[in-house]
C-alpha cells in the first residue's frame, strides 16, 4: 500500500514532468511575414525569417493523404516559443481555422505510442505527419485542445535553429 506523502509526490513529479514537456504554441496567420510584423509591433517578439518544412507524409483524419509544405517562423525566445504558421489549402492548416491559438506543442519521445507524459484522457488522433527520416509529429485532440506531439528527435534541430546556430530545422 502507498502512503499518501508518496502518492502525492509521485503525481507532483508527473505534473511537473508534463508542464516541462511544453515548448510552444502555434498560432495560424493568413500572412506569415506581415503576422511577424504584427506581433513584433505588438508584443515584442522576435521571430526568425520564414522557412519552408516539406513532410513526406501528412494523413489527416479526413482521409487525405499527402506530401505537405508549410510555411513557418518560431519567435527566437522560449520556452514558450511562438510558433507562426501560414495557414493554407483544406483541413488542420486551412485559413478556416485562423483565431486564436492554434496548438500546443509537446515534446514526445515516441509519438506513435503517446508515452506517459502527455495526456491521456480523451485523445483522439487528427493528423499524422511523417517527415524525413520517419520523424514524426501527431496532432491529437484533448478536450478540445490541439496538441501537438513531436518526437524528441527534432529537439535539437529546432532549438538549433530558433537559437539561430542554424539555417534551418530540418538539416
Amino acid at each position: 500500500m502507498v502512503d499518501r506523502d508518496s502518492f502525492v509526490r509521485e503525481e507532483r513529479r508527473q505534473m511537473s514532468t508534463r508542464i516541462n514537456s511544453l515548448y510552444h504554441i502555434g498560432i495560424l496567420v493568413p500572412d506569415i511575414d506581415a503576422a511577424i510584423e504584427r506581433y513584433g509591433e505588438i508584443y515584442g517578439v522576435t521571430f526568425r525569417p520564414p522557412i519552408e518544412v516539406t513532410s513526406c507524409r501528412v494523413v489527416q483524419r479526413n482521409g487525405s493523404d499527402a506530401p505537405f509544405t508549410c510555411r513557418l517562423s518560431y519567435s527566437t525566445r522560449g520556452p514558450m516559443y511562438v510558433e507562426l504558421v501560414e495557414a493554407q489549402g483544406d483541413g488542420l492548416w486551412s485559413a478556416a481555422n485562423i483565431g486564436g491559438i492554434h496548438h500546443i506543442g509537446m515534446w514526445s519521445e515516441d509519438p506513435r505510442h503517446r508515452p506517459s507524459n502527455s495526456p491521456q484522457t480523451g485523445l483522439l488522433g487528427s493528423v499524422d505527419v511523417f517527415g524525413h527520416r520517419d520523424d514524426r509529429i501527431i496532432f491529437v485532440r484533448h478536450q478540445g485542445a490541439l496538441i501537438e506531439l513531436v518526437t524528441g528527435k527534432l529537439r535539437a534541430p529546432l532549438i538549433e535553429w530558433t537559437e539561430g546556430r542554424a539555417a534551418h530545422v530540418m538539416p
